[in-house]
């Protein structure tokens, strides 16, 4: 059995963490690769995602797809971003998917998948978060 994802390609972590959800969120249900303008809309709007660049607007389109998007009782409580480095996270596409996540009020929790993310590190993070939302 699998039990972190050091040394993983991505699509077996995205089995790590597909097997994580099903087993401890049996509650919720997952989609995965949703685009933001799935969430969203076709909508554009005014961020600051850099400090040495003026507010700009940006639309839903350009961001990343959310690996997972967790939901409970129809109601979206969490997404989960998987990327091999932190690197990406600075990626324009991943800020802006961030962005409209903080805008709507939904926890956005990224994973680097160089990193071990044993079973229990991965259960708390996503508890702290999908339990917030409870309804």
């Amino acid at each position: 059995m699998v039990t972190s994802t050091k040394g993983l390609t991505a699509e077996q972590c995205a089995d790590y963490f597909r097997g994580i959800l099903a087993k401890e969120f049996p509650e919720c249900s997952i989609r995965e690769n949703v685009s933001v303008a799935e969430l969203v809309g076709n909508v554009d709007a005014t961020f600051r995602l850099y400090k040495t660049r003026p507010y700009q607007a940006y639309k839903a389109e350009w961001g990343a797809p959310y690996t997972f998007v967790v939901a409970r009782e129809g109601r979206v409580v969490a997404v989960i971003m998987l990327a091999e480095k932190w690197k990406q996270y600075n990626n324009v596409k991943y800020l802006i998917s961030k962005m409209y996540m903080k805008k709507l009020g939904i926890p956005y929790i990224p994973f680097y998948t160089e990193m071990k993310n044993d079973i229990g590190y991965v259960v708390e993070r996503l508890a702290k978060h999908i339990n917030l939302q409870k309804q």
